[in-house]
């Protein structure tokens, strides 16, 4: 891929004396970034960032192209792996404690980018001999997620809970579809019984936000293999927070469309787990 900021250079169409006008900067400052002798300071990042602003560039699909590498998974931290891999976030996740895997860029990405020093990381998972749990986008899959983010707790006992209370047992690995902020407002609405289960799958489908796998066991930690790392640095941080706020306002248009269609099919969520119990 070009260099991030003499692509940047190109599209504004300037040359670089133009461009190191421009920023307050030198020519060889200039040719040292383009190629790849320097980094910009971090001042020097801000600019450059104000700079995609005040020329109205997009630059996003540069910056994630710039992440991009085959046949690996990703993994955001917000200020670095220390010691082994291990099934440590926070147990109120999608699939609850794990070790999360994107297979899209930006998800990881996002997860990190609001923070001082995180670091992107690269990595292989040795799938012999782990058990992997793949999920459909389906109710099954909405309903994990509801054990896990604690929705369930006014069930307990019910064979519904028991059921998603074990779902996991035995497996290593989850892979299933990724229930960002951008979509867990529907989530939320369809657990607090305003939307159907219907309504939600049919949102969940126009967003297609990829999949994530996570590992769940100490055994699965031990055969992820780091590949590369890498720090985001305060440009890279600006244009991939635009680019979230410009996905979640496209993604409430989505939404709102999506649930007003299918607002009469389906079943409420206290209706699914009412029908446990009998």
């Amino acid at each position: 891929m070009e260099n991030i900021y003499k692509t940047i250079r190109i599209k504004a169409k300037m040359k670089q004396d133009e461009f190191a006008n421009y920023l307050g900067t030198t020519i060889g400052t200039i040719n040292r970034w383009e190629n790849n002798k320097t980094e910009p300071t971090k001042m020097a990042l801000l600019q450059l960032a104000r700079f995609c602003e005040d020329k109205n560039l997009s630059i996003f699909n540069e910056v994630v192209d710039s992440y991009d590498k085959a046949d690996v998974l990703f993994h955001g931290s917000k200020s670095g792996i220390v010691g082994d891999i291990e099934p440590n976030s926070r147990s109120a996740c999608d699939f609850g404690k794990g070790f999360y895997m994107g297979e899209k860029i930006l998800q990881p990405l996002t997860l990190i980018s609001g923070f001082d020093n995180p670091i992107f990381y690269y990595v292989k998972i040795n799938y012999d001999g782990l058990k992997v749990l793949d999920l459909k986008l389906d109710l099954d899959w909405a309903l994990l997620i509801a054990f896990s983010r604690g929705f369930m707790e006014e069930y307990k006992g019910s064979k519904l809970y028991e059921k998603y209370a074990n779902r996991l047992n035995g497996y290593d690995l989850v892979r299933g579809y990724i229930a960002d902020d951008k979509i867990f407002t529907s989530l939320t609405r369809f657990f607090n019984k305003s939307i159907t289960d219907v309504a939600l799958i049919n949102c969940l489908l126009a967003m297609d936000l990829g999949k994530q796998t996570v590992a769940i066991t100490e055994k699965a930690c031990n055969q992820i293999k780091i590949i590369d790392k890498r720090k985001i640095n305060e440009f890279e941080k600006i244009v991939i927070e635009d680019e979230y706020e410009r996905l979640k306002y496209q993604s409430k248009i989505i939404t709102d469309s999506t649930l007003l269609k299918y607002r009469r099919e389906g079943k409420y969520f206290d209706e699914i787990m009412e029908e446990d119990k009998l």
